[in-house]
């Protein structure tokens, strides 16, 4: 199973009979739970490659000490305003038109079908142009979480959205090559709450890969003795961590470097689209055509909005 390039031929887009299935992994549950790749909401386009958002801070709390009859003092408060650019999410197919009409050709070419066999692809340039969906999905869910931000001066190089990961720079943690441990989790939360505090409805959630979540199990369930509830369920799963700070939902994203565990407000963070005038946001269209083939392109622009840092931690460096 391996990428073509260029030209798909009825040599290198081979025909199998029966179902199909796809082998690689399609869930983006980061991308997801912040609103995916709809855009319904007139809030989430912007008509400008960079987009900004506002935040807004408060002076520390303090006891006023006001004399009867005095004049009010007046003050103001000044925001910031963060931004970040959306960047371009391109994918092409390229199909011939003997590779369309032959979708009765078994691979190798020279097999042809036997009665009762079912081709398993019968449009195929619907189907690459369906692939490419996913993949779109998977590399805006992957610059979200880790994109490292990128606005070129010319277009000799290109605009990349700036990530959850690389935004985060108030609350870090540098573990220096040490192991997951509790207080290390709960610090990064306390550090959250600290600067900005910890809002349940705003779903605070810690994000890691695969091997950090079975360590946070380890850390939270196992070694904590926790008794599961259900006598039909074997085996331990850490969903949520019950903080001083409040429940702390757990993701699984595939994206987070096995050396990182993240926390954010996941109601904090949004994609952000910018439309092409008559075509939308992301589309499908054919191109010119220059033989006997067809060619689509899908394209669109998107980048992450993510309020304001400080509502967000990571930890770093990890075993």
């Amino acid at each position: 199973m391996a990428a073509v390039s260029g030209l798909g031929t009825i040599f290198n887009l081979p025909q199998y009979a029966g179902s199909i299935m796809l082998g690689a992994s399609t869930d983006t549950p980061f991308l997801d739970a912040i609103g995916g790749l709809a855009y319904n909401d007139p809030d989430l386009l912007c008509n400008s490659v960079l987009f900004q958002w506002g935040v807004e801070d408060l002076p520390a709390a303090a006891q006023p000490a006001i004399l009867e009859g005095a004049d009010a003092t007046f003050s103001e408060q000044s925001g910031t305003g963060p931004f970040n650019v959306v960047q371009i999410f391109q994918e092409a197919v390229d199909v011939s038109y003997s590779r369309q009409g032959s979708y009765m050709t078994l691979s190798p070419a020279t097999s042809s079908f036997t009665s009762g066999d079912a081709a398993a692809i019968r449009d195929i340039l619907a189907h690459q142009i369906s692939l490419k969906i996913p993949k779109i999905r998977r590399d805006v869910n992957y610059s979200f979480v880790n994109g490292s931000y990128q606005l070129p001066a010319n277009n000799a190089t290109a605009r990349k959205t700036r990530g959850l990961l690389s935004a985060i720079s108030t609350n870090t943690t540098a573990a220096a090559g040490g192991a997951l441990t509790e207080d290390m989790v709960l610090d990064m939360i306390q550090q959250v709450f600290d600067a900005r505090g910890v809002m349940q409805e705003w779903e605070p959630t810690i994000l890691v890969g695969s091997t950090k979540k079975r360590e946070l199990t380890t850390i939270f369930v196992r070694n904590s003795q926790f008794q599961q509830q259900s006598r039909r369920v074997g085996g331990a799963n850490c969903q949520a961590i019950e903080s001083d700070f409040g429940l702390i939902n757990v993701m699984t994203e595939r994206t987070v470097p096995a050396t990182v565990v993240g926390f954010a407000h996941l109601r904090l963070c949004r994609p952000r689209f910018m439309p092409v005038p008559g075509k939308g946001v992301f589309f499908a269209e054919p191109l010119a055509k220059t033989g006997s083939s067809d060619r689509y392109q899908i394209y669109g622009e998107a980048g992450l909005e993510y309020g304001d840092e400080a509502r967000h931690a990571k930890i770093t460096g990890l075993a």
